[in-house]
């Protein structure tokens, strides 16, 4: 069996193994003028969930802008990772990709020579060297920043290639598995926002008996909705309450004494975008600096981005935890009270007004603030059955 390979990146790219390279263009950079529909897809860390590059949704450069830039210029397998602003998102550029550049948020990460080392295998290293770029996200001034002088110093320990091939294979299956998975999800989540809009804002089961038209839910659902509106226009018998009286919770997190490693994970706003809970920005709280007593998520909790243009009004519904979480002070959180209303009929509800709770947010630009007790008389739930 061979040996192992113990070696910085730099090193690892100075011998033909490995490259790493941002996409920090200097003067090559596209200008506004350069961006449209259509184009190559420029790849900012906003364009990378749960390990997928999102080229769809990603911005476009035209041909003009292309034809200037040299440097980092990915290619299909690359290991993508943010390094900029949101540090330590990783994805991977699948086999079919299309062709993109790295914004300069972003660097990629390729084998140069697949005999020693397997792009499968560099793709599942990830998961340790994002740790790595989470604590050196903090070593300079700037915040959330990992160099690529930075990144090049990282050490990288590459097994023999009998045992690289059939780890990485693996890797490979299981992240077609997840992309597969993640689709599904996808198309499931669609499926429930059209039925609760169906639901509980068209009304359109009431409707529907209204107008005598034939039933389309199975029969010991059809029996649930009322056959008429009331002078309100909700469904006969229904309710209708302001979000603060159907919680337990509604409040803040808090401000956290930062830890490198260790402690609590907190979830800040850049976790929280497309109606998705995004782990990868997260940073950690130390409790022994500050308790965190009654403070720690729990499944079907919503958050709610509350501070600042742009970010405030996102809204999503933690679905999963992998371990005791916490939120910042710049997040809401809005618990329901089981005994009124379903999680998952708050988290639908909630997750689908974003710009209604956008709205309801106060002060100038930049400083633009949503009060606790605007959240929770404001933004009125949409009748409920009783």
């Amino acid at each position: 069996m061979s040996e192992w390979i113990i070696d910085t990146v730099i090193n690892l790219q100075s011998r033909g193994i490995l490259r790493v390279e941002d996409g920090n263009h200097g003067e090559s950079r596209p200008r506004p003028d350069e961006f449209g529909d259509i184009g190559v897809a420029f790849i900012r860390a906003a364009d990378m969930s749960d390990g997928a590059v999102l080229f769809d949704s990603a911005s476009k450069i035209n041909n003009r802008a292309r034809e200037r830039i040299t440097k980092g210029i990915g290619k299909p397998g690359d290991v993508i990772i943010s390094h900029k602003g949101t540090v330590g998102r990783i994805a991977r550029a699948p086999l079919d990709a299309p062709e993109f550049v790295c914004s300069p948020q972003t660097t990629f990460w390729r084998s140069t020579n697949e005999d020693i080392l397997n792009q499968d295998f560099l793709y599942m290293r990830w998961p340790k060297f994002a740790e790595e770029f989470q604590v050196r996200s903090g070593e300079t001034d700037m915040a959330g920043y990992v160099s690529l002088t930075s990144q090049r110093s990282l050490v990288l320990s590459i097994p023999p290639m009998e045992l690289q091939r059939p780890i990485g294979a693996l890797m490979s299956t299981l992240d077609e598995k997840i992309r597969l998975n993640r689709r599904m999800n996808e198309t499931l989540e669609a499926m429930a926002r059209a039925i609760f809009k169906d639901w509980f804002v068209d009304f359109g089961p009431t409707r529907a008996k209204m107008e005598g038209r034939p039933p389309y839910l199975a029969p010991d659902i059809w029996s649930l909705f009322p056959d008429r509106l009331d002078d309100e226009g909700k469904p006969e018998g229904w309710g209708m309450a302001n979000l603060g009286a159907m919680t337990t919770e509604l409040r803040r997190g808090i401000s956290p004494s930062y830890a490198a490693a260790g402690g609590v994970r907190v979830l800040n706003q850049k976790c929280i975008r497309d109606r998705q809970v995004d782990p990868g920005p997260a940073r950690r709280h130390d409790p022994e600096r500050r308790m965190i007593d009654g403070r720690l998520l729990a499944i079907g909790d919503v958050l709610v981005n509350s501070t600042g243009v742009g970010t405030l009004g996102r809204v999503a519904q933690i679905v999963e935890l992998e371990e005791p979480t916490i939120v910042d002070s710049h997040v809401t959180v809005v618990r329901a009270d089981p005994s009124l209303v379903s999680s998952s009929y708050l988290g639908l509800n909630l997750t689908s007004r974003e710009t209604e709770i956008e709205a309801l947010g106060e002060g100038s630009t930049g400083q633009t603030e949503l009060a606790r007790a605007r959240l929770w008389s404001g933004a009125s739930s949409w009748p409920t059955p009783p």
